[in-house]
């Protein structure tokens, strides 16, 4: 039986996910409606902002006791914020939008299902049909009757303190498995360089490699600061200063803190002493590179976002002064326009170092049929 090649399994994973991404969202997991189509993109988002209407639908009809005003009022707090009161005229468009699915996704979904030995490509690709499903469903099956925004507010407030946990907590484990690539595809590439990388041969002088070795600790150096940031913050809401957890995750800030200045010296201690060869090649210092930068420079922007009144911030400015200023970020803007475009750039990326580099075809296997379906 034939294998699935790189191109086949990725070119299906690229057709659902422009589906899901072409899909208007409205709000997602507590993040502003205009991240909605860059945050769909993460397939860890996709399952748990699922699971999210999911929820978001039995939490209206259980306070509401009804199950038609229950989906009308799950609806429009997805759609609507009080900022755009106006309900989208969404099944106006709906015959497009399932002729494009019909005609573009729906092969590929079917195709991917009937494939075997490719695990992660299902679980990828589902990701992103269940979740363009499960919001359609909500669009098509709701009562079009009217309802105020205010209307929801009593709900609305208690919902958010329930949805903006699982939303953070799916965002910050995508980043942590995007800063992955970091470690996995440079040691791959380096036990494995001419088998991966043997037709297209990049040669580098001492000067150039100087620079991506610095570039790479600087940038991620940068990554590691956010990323460790990002989870103060969280856990910086969940209790408070005084309590014994707070004094625990102070701790915890010193000690990183003191990682993160010493994090070159582990970065050269990696590469150095555990990759295959014990010294960068060409190829992987290259990738390392690009990897890195890519993966680094969208976590200020969520940090923008979801961290600016934070207590911490206030305790060390100068902090903040820096962030905004190299990222020029604008305290006026409610969300950082660069966000979405950075985190759909870091997404795709993903996908692209994947089927490369980590996609195995050998034990692969499809059917006959699917070749009828593109």
């Amino acid at each position: 039986m034939a294998t699935v090649s790189r191109q086949s399994a990725f070119w299906a994973v690229v057709a659902l996910g422009l589906n899901t991404f072409t899909q208007d969202g409205g709000k997602v997991l507590g993040f502003p409606a205009e991240y909605s189509r860059a945050l769909r993109l993460s397939p860890m988002v996709c399952i748990v902002d699922t699971l999210g209407v999911l929820f978001t639908v039995a939490f209206f009809c259980y306070k509401t006791r009804s199950f038609k005003d229950g989906l009308t009022l799950a609806a429009r707090y997805r759609r609507l914020t009080e900022e755009n009161p106006a309900e989208p005229k969404l099944e106006r468009t709906w015959w497009f939008r399932f002729s494009v699915f019909a005609l573009g996704a729906l092969p590929q979904a079917v195709k991917i299902l009937g494939m075997g030995g490719i695990p992660v490509t299902k679980i990828w690709g589902m990701a992103y049909l269940v979740s363009f499903l499960v919001l359609e469903g909500l669009d098509l099956l709701r009562p079009r009757q009217r309802r105020d925004y205010h209307a929801l507010e009593p709900y609305a407030t208690v919902l958010d303190t329930y949805i903006w946990l699982p939303g953070y907590l799916a965002v910050l484990t995508q980043h942590a498995w995007f800063l992955l690539h970091l470690f996995l595809i440079p040691s791959k590439l380096d036990s494995e360089c001419n088998l991966v990388l043997g037709s297209y041969p990049l040669e580098f002088g001492r000067t150039t490699r100087a620079f991506l070795i610095v570039g790479t600790m600087a940038w991620n150096a940068l990554a590691m600061l956010t990323f460790f940031v990002m989870v103060h913050l969280l856990v910086d809401k969940l209790t408070i200063h005084t309590s014994l957890l707070g004094a625990l995750v102070e701790g915890i800030q010193i000690v990183l803190w003191n990682h993160i200045c010493a994090y070159p010296v582990v970065l050269i201690s990696l590469y150095v002493f555990i990759t295959p060869k014990c010294a960068f090649s060409p190829d992987s210092l290259h990738l390392m590179a690009i990897n890195s930068l890519l993966t680094s420079i969208p976590l200020p922007f969520l940090l923008n976002e979801m961290a600016y009144e934070d207590r911490w911030f206030r305790r060390y400015p100068f902090l903040m002064r820096w962030f905004r200023k190299i990222f020029a970020l604008n305290r006026s803007e409610r969300g950082n326009r660069n966000f979405p475009l950075l985190f759909t750039a870091l997404s795709v990326t993903n996908i692209i170092y994947y089927y490369m580099y980590v996609y195995n075809p050998s034990i692969t296997y499809k059917p006959p049929w699917t070749e009828y379906l593109g």
